[in-house]
């Protein structure tokens, strides 16, 4: 077993369950389509995202069967049909040491706090760090809030990022020259 977090306030009590299971490791129910869409009228049909993520395939794997069988459970209690299409697939991508470690001596010594963490996200770096040494730096945003309307990070932070960035480059640049 695990220990982790839901992420978002809108995941259901299986997806919540399953990722407090499992460090690291997120489960978001991301949309709902409810249809009729009305408040007094029971619904037909509802279509869901599910979107689990986490360093650890096992983990994956664990968060998934779990969700499915408490899916299977609730639907038979109710006596509801369902359907399962699998969207995206991706596997757990790592950086790349190296350039995490530039990034990490610029920011010490500009004196910018960091934090390493695992994004958990299909940015580009994923697919790209298949391929060639990939690395991200992220801004902090007001609330941990990213991909929404709420997101906001301070120009400071930017600044700091960009400062850290450029370091980075030219470390690199330099060792290559």
């Amino acid at each position: 077993m695990c220990a982790g977090k839901p992420a978002g306030g809108r995941g259901n009590r299986a997806a919540q369950k399953a990722a407090l299971a499992c460090p690291g490791a997120v489960a978001t129910v991301g949309r709902l389509e409810v249809q009729p869409n009305a408040v007094n009228i029971v619904a037909d049909k509802v279509t869901l995202s599910l979107d689990l993520r986490s360093m650890e395939i096992r983990e994956l794997e664990q968060m998934e069967q779990q969700i499915f069988q408490a899916l299977a459970e609730t639907a038979a209690e109710a006596g509801v049909s369902y359907a399962i299409k699998l969207s995206l697939d991706s596997q757990p991508g790592y950086m790349d040491k190296q350039l995490v470690g530039y990034l990490q001596a610029s920011a010490l010594e500009q004196q910018t706090a960091f934090m390493r963490m695992h994004s958990g996200a299909g940015h580009d770096a994923l697919p790209i760090s298949a391929r060639v040494p990939a690395a991200m730096l992220f801004v902090p945003s007001k609330g941990g809030r990213s991909h929404c309307l709420e997101e906001w990070s301070d120009c400071r932070h930017l600044a700091a990022a960009v400062d850290v960035m450029i370091d980075t480059i030219m470390k690199i640049n330099k060792e290559e020259s």
